[in-house]
C-alpha cells in the first residue's frame, strides 16, 4: 500500500490548517462555550506558525492574535499571516497576526 506523499508547490513554502469546532452546553452550574483549533497534520506542511505562537506567547496570547476567530462559523481554514512587522535593524519579521481563511482542498 502506498503512502500519499502532498507536495508544496513552488509558490507554496508552508501550509497551516486547522480545523475549528465550537461546542456549547450547559449544567447546573451554567452555560458553557468552547471553541477549539485543531492541526490538521496531514493538510499541512512546513512552519506551524500557530504552534510556534502559542509555544513563545501561550495560548492565551496566541488565540487573540488570529483577528477574525469570534467571525468564523466551525469548519476549516488555512491560517494566514497578516499584518506583518519587521524588526528595524534585522529585517525579520518579528509579529504578525493570523487571519483563518477558507480552505478548499488543492485538486
Amino acid at each position: 500500500m502506498s503512502a500519499l506523499v502532498m507536495t508544496p508547490t513552488t509558490a507554496e513554502v508552508s501550509r497551516c490548517v486547522v480545523r475549528l469546532t465550537t461546542c456549547t452546553w450547559a449544567d447546573s452550574r451554567g452555560v458553557h462555550i468552547r471553541t477549539s483549533l485543531t492541526f490538521l497534520r496531514r493538510k499541512s506542511f512546513g512552519f506551524n506558525m500557530l504552534q510556534e505562537e502559542i509555544a513563545a506567547t501561550g495560548a492565551e496570547h496566541a488565540c487573540a492574535s488570529i483577528i477574525n476567530l469570534s467571525e468564523c462559523a466551525d469548519g476549516v481554514y488555512e491560517l494566514i499571516s497578516t499584518n506583518e512587522r519587521r524588526d528595524w535593524e534585522s529585517g525579520h519579521i518579528d509579529a504578525y497576526d493570523m487571519v483563518l481563511v477558507p480552505w478548499a482542498q488543492p485538486q
